[in-house]
């Protein structure tokens, strides 16, 4: 009466082995499949901002956060295929040693490094994802220290919440207190929120300063506005909290790969947000971190004939209606003044010959 017993246990063992090597096999390629994904949109991002002036702040500002991005995004893959490989090497043990439970528990126990710096390599995608839509947004909306300093406390507010899933998921993990893990995912789950708060904001910024600016009958412009907005990453954002809150949701397998996804997806948005900023010249040439002054240019200044402080940014040559247009009126500037200054001397030259 008892083998009935014996085998019904085997097959669930067997069956909870086939599905965690199922699972991590596609979970390894899943990260590759998004780490792939990414290469290119920070290989893009890299390209557009080398061909600006490196000696700019803005452009090394942009520059040094993608490069700071695509090694968390490159740690945060590490991370994930060092931890599922890990967990997967209690196949590797003799069979006869340990039961297949307590083997598979020896593995994640070995794995909990690398769970704790991919969580790690997770917060600081999301934040780097944060820093550049706030520092966008505190572009478009410079003149208003109210608005600014709104962004700098959710800003913060996001760092304090990632610092905080860190500290609580490296304590469950390392305290084994099963009983705690729903306190692990409200963490998760209020990092993910407060992310979603500091880009919405921004969003909102952003399309209220833009709106009168983007062209609706050039879609391809809406769509350049609405991923530098951050719209698309709110989304996945809204998605994944909402996943990662319901733990009654249809399809744990489901749920783990919309999580790898945002994670990944932060990080490259950030890098496409600073390839959209970056080949958009007229952002960083607005912008008052450019010459690192809100200085504009005053009347007495106009009166003296004393010129704006201008930007020393350069860019590469590439065609442009409006830079066009500026440099003929600059020309034009400095042809007029070579003329009035021509006549003033020649006005003056027989007045000179006629003391000599």
């Amino acid at each position: 009466m008892s083998s009935p017993t014996v085998s019904v246990s085997e097959n669930e063992v067997a069956d909870s082995v086939g599905y965690s090597a199922y699972f991590d096999v596609v979970y390894i390629l899943g990260a590759s499949l998004f780490y792939g994904l990414s290469l290119p949109v920070f290989a893009l991002s890299i390209n557009v901002l080398r061909h600006r002036a490196r000696n700019s702040k803005p452009v090394r500002f942009l520059l040094i956060l993608t490069y700071l991005t695509l090694l968390s995004v490159t740690g945060q893959f590490i991370s994930n295929v060092g931890e599922t490989l890990t967990g997967l090497s209690w196949s590797q043990s003799p069979s006869d040693s340990i039961s297949y439970v307590d083997r598979m528990a020896e593995a994640s126990l070995k794995a909990q490094p690398y769970g704790i710096a991919s969580l790690v390599f997770q917060v600081l995608n999301f934040f780097a994802g944060d820093a550049i839509v706030v520092w966008r947004a505190s572009i478009l909306w410079n003149n208003s220290r109210i608005v600014r300093y709104l962004l700098c406390l959710l800003l913060t507010g996001s760092a304090a919440a990632s610092i905080y899933d860190v500290t609580n998921f490296s304590i469950i993990l390392t305290g084994n207190k099963g009983a705690s893990g729903n306190g692990f995912l409200k963490g998760d789950a209020a990092s993910m929120f407060v992310s979603l708060t500091v880009n919405l904001a921004a969003t909102s910024i952003k399309n209220t300063m833009s709106r009168d600016k983007v062209n609706k009958n050039v879609p391809f412009r809406i769509l350049l506005s609405l991923v530098e907005c951050g719209l698309f990453y709110c989304a996945a954002q809204i998605a994944n909290g909402i996943l990662t809150v319901d733990g009654d949701a249809p399809s744990v397998f489901g749920r783990a790969i919309v999580g790898q996804f945002t994670e990944f997806f932060a990080g490259t948005y950030s890098a496409l947000v600073i390839s959209i900023i970056a080949s958009q010249r007229s952002i960083l040439e607005s912008s008052s971190v450019v010459d690192g002054s809100n200085r504009e240019p005053l009347a007495q200044d106009v009166e003296k004939g004393v010129p704006p402080k201008q930007s020393t940014m350069q860019f590469a040559p590439r065609p442009n209606v409006l830079s066009g247009m500026s440099d003929q009126i600059q020309l034009s500037g400095e042809h007029d003044d070579r003329i009035g200054s021509f006549a003033s001397s020649g006005s003056s030259y027989p007045e000179d010959r006629s003391h000599k």
